[in-house]
Order: structure tokens, then C-alpha cells, then sequence
């Protein structure tokens, strides 16, 4: 191998005129190629991937730059996930979950999570039995617009009434999950832990997964919520549409489903490479296992430090953590925080897992929210036609 024909993420950044969080991105959704560097964590990008991209003269559809330049909320390094600068290793330690979503609103907790608390009309009790059965994250989706109409504040568009109001919007959600008739002014993640009879210390695994899970950057889901923003709607209505998003079927989170019966078959065997490598022997998809060139993800770098910590003695992590390193060996998979999510979320006995991660990544929309609409008005966008012309 010729070094030259390798460069590093800054190389590759300043080649394609980006910014290094955006370069992470392209990786990702570009397929660009790579190798590992001895003794780091690093990686170094495949040149004639890099010259081809540049060569396209055109970013990526998802890239923040289509919709309003840049973005000053999260920060996604080859080692670490920053949100607002600050480290998630770090974050994770947080004692609420609320303090990191003020930080990622640039607002302060006590301002947004105060006394005050979203009011439930009748109108949404109602409702609220009728789809009892339903997830928290379609009730969620037929709610959000009746509680909006409920609480004139949501109509305040400057930043801190948008914080408010997603304050507000958390609240709400976290009682849907909880099985509340209304909010409290409880710690989410302690308001989930006495609804689902956590522990102290299943509370704060809960806790800190849902910090890792806040925001990751540019995601479909993340999209549509800016798309959705710039016309100035109110959290509750970004919210609903990050939700609906993020379950279509193309969409990396609908892949709960699948991690979870893979989770399952591996702790409940004697031999728990054997899921890993009857998938790869049918030619299937390993869900939840990231390929070697993705590099790995760092909130399950960070996540897998905490199980390790809380888990290590247990015989469900020892037989997760010989599915890894079947995995490892054989293609150089990655576990990626979603598996890794998926395994806390069994052990924590949680009944609707995603409904968790989606309330953490509700707070990253939100703060997206507010970003886009400090842009101000949108142009519109005419598509290019390439149909069929008309007869002369």
C-alpha cells in the first residue's frame, strides 16, 4: 500500500471544502473506503474515493449546508461526539437528562423545566384511551397537536419560547411512555425508571443511554425536522414529524426491530456466535454490527464501557460480548450503539424500548428546530424537470 494513496479525515474535509463533522457524514452515506491506523482510532480515507466525491461538484442531499449552512450543535470526531463542545464522555455524568437537553437548546435548565407544566385537555384523555394500545410514539403523533392548541405558549417562535415549549413537549412525551393521565415536574428518566420499577442503578444507565442517544448529526429524520422548522411550526408539530419519519421502513431506527430477535437469539443460547455466523452464512445482514470501513461508533464505545461497568460478572453481557467478538473476527464488524442500546433496554425490562431513544433524539430535533428558524425565511426550491418534454 502507497501512504499517498490514503489521507486523513482533515485532508479529506479541507479536499471537498466541508467541515470535518460534515466529512463523517459523506463516510457514512458515501461508502468511502479506509483503513485503520496502528495503535489509534483513527482511520485514513481512501484518496480516489475522496477525488470522486470532490469530482461530482455537488454535496450530498442530507447535507446541512443544503438547507442553512452550518450547524453548531453537534460535533462527530472519529473518536468522540460533541454536543455544543462539550464531550458526551463527559455528559454522560450528568445528573438529569434535562440539563444536556438545555445545553444542546443553549438555554438554561431551570428556565425551561421549571414549575410550569403542559396542560392536558380532555380532549386528549379521551383520545389517550382510545389508543391505549397503540406505541407512545404513534400516540404521540395523534396528541402532540391537540396538547399544542392546548398551551397558547407553544405560539411563542423566539428561541427561549421554542425552549420552552420543548421542555414542555418532553414532559408530555415522557408521560405517554410512562403510562401517566398528565406530566410531572419529576427527572424524566427517574419518571420512566417508577413507572417501569427500576433501580437507582438501572435509573442512571437509563439516564445516560438517553444522553448518548440525544443527537447524531443530520439523519433523515433530523432533515425533515429543519425542512419542517423553516416554515415555523412549533416543537410539538418538528417532533411529530421526526417521529414519522423515523419509522419509515428505510430509516436506520425501524431496524429496532430486527436488533432486538437478534439480542434475544444471542442471549438465549449456549453458543451465542452462532446467530452471527448463521447470518453471515445465508448472505443476511447483521443488524445492529456496523462493516470495518464505517470505523466505530462512539456512544457505543461509550455505552459498552458502561454495560462492562454494571454488567461485566453478568451471563446475557458475557454472551453479547462473544457475539462481538464473533463478529470481529469474522469481517471486522463493530458493535453500533443501537445493538448496544437494544441489549440495555432488555436488561433494563423496558416495554417499548425505542420509545426511550425516541425521547432522547426528540431533544436533538428540537434543538434543531430552534436553529433552523434563527434563518429566517426559506426559499423556494423549483425541482429540475427531466420528464417528458411537450409535443411542438
Amino acid at each position: 500500500m502507497v501512504d499517498d494513496d490514503y489521507i486523513s479525515a482533515e485532508e479529506a474535509a479541507a479536499l471537498l471544502g466541508v467541515t470535518i463533522d460534515t466529512f463523517y457524514v459523506y463516510v457514512t452515506r458515501k461508502n468511502l473506503r479506509s483503513t485503520g491506523i496502528p495503535n489509534s482510532r483513527k482511520r485514513r480515507y481512501w484518496r480516489a474515493d475522496v477525488e470522486q466525491l470532490r469530482g461530482r461538484g455537488r454535496k450530498p442531499p442530507a447535507s446541512p449546508t443544503d438547507l442553512d449552512g452550518e450547524s453548531s450543535i453537534t460535533l462527530l470526531t472519529e473518536d468522540n461526539l460533541f454536543y455544543r463542545g462539550q464531550s458526551v464522555r463527559e455528559l454522560v455524568n450528568r445528573p438529569t437528562f434535562e440539563s444536556v437537553a438545555a445545553l444542546l437548546w443553549d438555554v438554561d435548565a431551570d428556565a425551561v423545566f421549571g414549575e410550569s407544566l403542559p396542560a392536558f385537555p380532555d380532549t386528549v384523555k379521551a383520545v389517550s384511551h382510545a389508543l391505549a394500545g397503540e406505541s407512545p410514539m404513534d400516540q404521540a403523533i395523534a396528541l402532540f397537536p391537540l396538547i399544542e392548541r392546548a398551551n397558547p405558549r407553544s405560539q411563542d417562535f423566539s428561541p427561549a419560547g421554542m425552549a420552552r415549549t420543548g421542555g414542555d413537549v418532553l414532559r408530555a412525551f415522557t408521560a405517554l411512555i410512562a403510562g401517566h393521565d398528565r406530566p410531572d415536574r419529576r427527572a424524566l428518566h427517574v419518571s420512566i425508571a417508577e413507572a417501569f420499577g427500576l433501580t437507582d442503578r438501572q435509573a442512571a444507565l437509563l439516564r445516560r443511554v438517553m444522553i448518548l442517544a440525544a443527537d447524531h448529526g443530520l439523519e433523515p429524520a433530523t432533515f425533515a425536522v429543519r425542512a419542517i422548522a423553516s416554515t415555523g411550526v412549533s416543537p410539538w408539530r418538528a417532533v411529530s414529524t421526526g417521529l414519522t419519519i423515523a419509522i419509515g421502513r428505510k430509516t436506520r431506527p425501524v431496524q429496532f426491530a430486527a436488533i432486538g430477535r437478534l439480542v434475544k437469539e444471542i442471549v438465549e443460547t449456549e453458543r451465542p456466535f452462532e446467530p452471527i455466523t448463521r447470518r453471515v452464512q445465508e448472505g443476511d445482514a447483521i443488524a445492529g454490527f456496523l462493516p470495518a470501513t464505517s470505523g466505530r461508533d462512539v456512544r457505543a464505545t461509550v455505552l459498552l464501557d458502561l454495560l462492562e461497568a454494571d454488567y461485566a460478572r453478568d451471563a446475557d453481557f458475557q454472551r453479547l460480548m462473544a457475539a462481538i467478538g464473533a463478529a470481529r473476527d469474522i469481517g471486522g464488524y463493530e458493535p453500533s450503539f443501537a445493538l448496544l442500546g437494544g441489549f440495555a433496554g432488555l436488561k433494563l425490562g423496558l416495554r417499548s424500548r425505542e420509545a426511550t431513544f425516541f425521547l432522547a433524539r426528540a431533544a436533538g430535533w428540537i434543538a434543531h428546530a430552534i436553529e433552523q428558524s434563527l434563518g429566517g425565511e426559506r426559499e423556494r426550491h423549483e425541482p429540475h424537470y427531466r420528464g417528458p418534454l411537450p409535443g411542438l
